[in-house]
């Protein structure tokens, strides 16, 4: 009987699918989406990473190499798709699928929704790690998200970048400030191993 379970457990784990789904503008990329004037400079920016975050996910990626990466953005694919490609090569963020909009008259908030439910649809992850930021509709995207796939483990974390009382987080999501906080935190989650989340906090600190 030990045995029996002991295989079960196994095989569940390994055959245990984790997809991370991330924003960039203002999650892992210095945008500043609510400001116009900063937005429009940060457009050409292809370096302006928040500190520790490739590090962060590259560590992901190595507690678990199998695990599928989205980048996913509003931003216009015609004019965003080199520098948006450029930024996660310059900042050395792990290799990963960008999906950006194609669609003008489309809406951020219902392509992102669109997006990341027929990436869940098609392929069917037993967990879903979904990162992003208040400034814009993130929150909202990712509450959607998760009252569809309610048999999927979802992990949200969101990036303050707002105030929080204006624009609060949906319930099961989680805040953070910093990279060190969101290292924490996915240590917390099972998807950091304590080890490299304590290293990851020591050296983004």
């Amino acid at each position: 009987s030990f045995t029996f379970l002991s295989i079960l457990s196994l095989s569940l784990t390994v055959y245990s699918k984790t997809i991370l789904i991330s924003d960039i503008d203002d999650t892992i990329k210095r945008t500043n989406v609510n400001s116009l004037l900063s937005a429009g400079a940060s457009v050409l920016n292809t370096y302006g990473r928040f500190t520790g975050l490739s590090e962060i996910y590259q560590e992901i990626k190595k507690n678990d190499p199998a695990i599928q990466i989205y980048y996913i953005s509003g931003a216009p694919e015609l004019v965003m798709e080199q520098k948006h490609s450029d930024f996660l090569a310059h900042g050395k963020f792990p290799t990963g699928s960008l999906v950006l909009r194609q669609d003008f008259l489309e809406s951020t908030l219902q392509f992102k929704i669109n997006e990341i439910t027929q990436i869940v649809n098609r392929e069917k992850p037993s967990n879903l790690i979904l990162v992003g930021d208040n400034g814009e509709l993130d929150s909202q995207v990712y509450s959607t998200v998760q009252s569809q796939f309610p048999r999927i483990k979802i992990s949200t974390f969101i990036h303050v970048v707002a105030s929080l009382r204006e624009k609060p987080l949906s319930r099961n999501q989680t805040a953070y400030a910093y990279g060190a906080e969101l290292a924490y935190h996915l240590g917390v989650a099972g998807y950091l191993s304590p080890t490299s989340a304590n290293q990851l906090m020591i050296q983004i600190n």
